[in-house]
């Protein structure tokens, strides 16, 4: 078990960088690529990162963003920052996580944190990164996306073969019938 300064540190200073990432480019996405025509395109390295402007009131690929007022600010700021605070007290409470799990977890945590910010801020998500080859793209997205997807995606696969190591160990420990 790792103490709890080194724990908190490790935590803070993840979803810190994180923050201030999401946010600085939030701004330069809103004062550089908001002011261009609405769907204007600057690609980077070829087309496999593209530039543009969206304001996105809805959460992945724009869910949500239809949904009556009062039913989205409970869905879209009330509900995540609920998971968000539950998930922020059991990163700091489990010290017992993997420095790995406690990256991941506080990537999560810190890029809800950022879209939170700009939901309260500005009443959406100012997302500006499509990532792709060709006609396969990823949908507008921005800095706090990334964590979140990648550590949701990371997770699902580290606890499933987790879970399956450990089933494979019961089986093979498993007292032979008689």
């Amino acid at each position: 078990m790792r103490s709890l300064k080194k724990h908190l540190a490790i935590t803070l200073s993840t979803m810190s960088i994180i923050v201030i990432l999401d946010q600085v480019t939030k701004i330069l996405a809103r004062i550089h690529l908001a002011p261009l025509p609405q769907g204007t395109e600057i690609p980077i390295l070829g087309d496999l990162c593209v530039l543009t402007y969206a304001e996105n009131r809805g959460a992945f690929l724009s869910m949500g963003n239809m949904l009556p007022d009062g039913l989205w600010a409970v869905v879209m700021t009330i509900l995540p920052a609920l998971f968000i605070t539950g998930l922020l007290v059991y990163l700091i409470r489990t010290r017992t996580l993997s420095m790995t799990e406690t990256i991941i977890f506080s990537g999560i945590v810190a890029g809800g944190i950022g879209n939170l910010i700009d939901r309260f801020a500005f009443g959406f998500v100012t997302d500006f990164i499509n990532f792709g080859i060709g006609e396969i793209r990823t949908g507008i997205l921005n800095i706090a996306d990334i964590p979140i997807t990648m550590g949701i995606i990371y997770l699902m696969v580290y606890y499933s073969i987790k879970d399956m190591k450990k089933k494979k160990t019961e089986i093979s420990e498993a007292p032979a019938d008689q």
